[in-house]
């Protein structure tokens, strides 16, 4: 299990395209696990996380994430991964867009 927390120590100057304005202090934090298991053979891992950030519209983040994960080692040395994100965008009245969209993505790594 892993807990992160991230927030800035002052005000940032934020480009509204307009200009410069003062944004209230962004912070973002991340809580996932996970768990490695041998199945038929192959080293099998499952994840999981919940992300959350707040005054972070600048960075084009949203304002949160739920997301699971699958991994397998085909080989050795060699892994292909399937991950499912499902973000929820700021409210308009935040400035964001109150949409939500889903993100699969699929990862062939090799470990050199």
């Amino acid at each position: 299990m892993i807990c992160e927390y991230v927030a800035a120590t002052d005000d940032p100057e934020v480009d509204s395209g307009i200009g410069f304005v003062e944004s209230d202090s962004p912070w973002a934090c991340n809580i996932e696990i996970g768990y490695t298991h041998g199945i038929m053979g192959k080293e099998t891992t499952f994840g999981a996380a919940w992300q959350a950030t707040d005054n972070c519209l600048f960075l084009e983040l949203p304002e949160t994430r739920l997301l699971c994960a699958m991994g397998v080692e085909v080989v050795e040395n060699l892994g292909v991964s399937l991950e499912y994100a499902y973000d929820t965008d700021y409210d308009e009245s935040d400035g964001g867009t109150d949409e939500n969209a889903s993100t699969i993505t699929v990862q062939l790594a090799l470990e050199f």
